[in-house]
């Protein structure tokens, strides 16, 4: 069947990490949230965009089919 796996998260607590530990997760934590922010700023102002080019090639015009665009993270 669809959904969640079965398989349980490792919990953390954060009481128990000496403070250099502790700045570190709360920095990846912070870096992760912002970047989840910023992509789903970037993809509400693409859906909301009539048109989109990159580099002279349509890319999305009006209610067409959107191609030619591939989003990789590193």
């Amino acid at each position: 069947m669809f959904g969640r796996k079965n398989k349980k998260d490792k919990k953390i607590d954060i009481l128990l990490m000496t403070d250099a530990e502790r700045a570190k997760f709360i920095r990846q934590v912070r870096k992760a949230l912002q970047d989840s922010l910023v992509e789903r700023k970037l993809w509400s102002s693409l859906l909301s965009a009539e048109n989109i080019e990159v580099n002279g090639n349509i890319l999305y015009k009006e209610n067409a089919q959107l191609n030619g665009l591939n989003w990789n993270r590193i």
